[in-house]
């Protein structure tokens, strides 16, 4: 019998202006269901996110930093019931410039830190760091 556990996942992003509802991905939030534990990467490049919307770099790394610091918050805090709360805290002093996907769920195989980093990196490439 195979060890197995479930995850679920939502991209973050970055959105300018309410108006044209035009967004960045910027991040992704990973919450393991049996430990309820967070895992999170920042795409630490503004680059994009600054030609993207002609912003200064200093209100990019601010932006970044702002997302950054929310998360180490919510990953260093107690223990969450589900990813959806994870993203309430997130948002709650959130201006709505930052957005949240709807949540993905999938299953880890032989679980352990190295397979779950893996499978948090696979998507944060393959939803963030493919644009650029």
């Amino acid at each position: 019998m195979t060890n197995s556990i479930g995850y679920h996942l939502s991209i973050l992003r970055y959105r300018h202006d309410l108006r044209t509802d035009e967004f960045i991905n910027i991040g992704i939030l990973m919450y393991i269901v049996e430990t309820k534990f967070v895992y999170f990467r920042i795409n630490p490049c503004n680059s994009r996110l600054k030609r993207f919307f002609l912003l200064s770099l200093n209100h990019t790394k601010n932006i970044l930093q702002t997302a950054t610091t929310r998360l180490k918050k919510i990953q260093e805090g107690k223990d969450l019931e589900s990813i959806e709360e994870a993203q309430k805290i997130f948002s709650k002093d959130s201006n709505d410039c930052f957005v949240w996907s709807s949540i993905i769920s999938g299953i880890i195989e032989n679980p352990n830190y190295m397979n779950i980093n893996e499978r948090l990196e696979y998507h944060f490439d393959s939803t963030v760091m493919k644009y650029y």
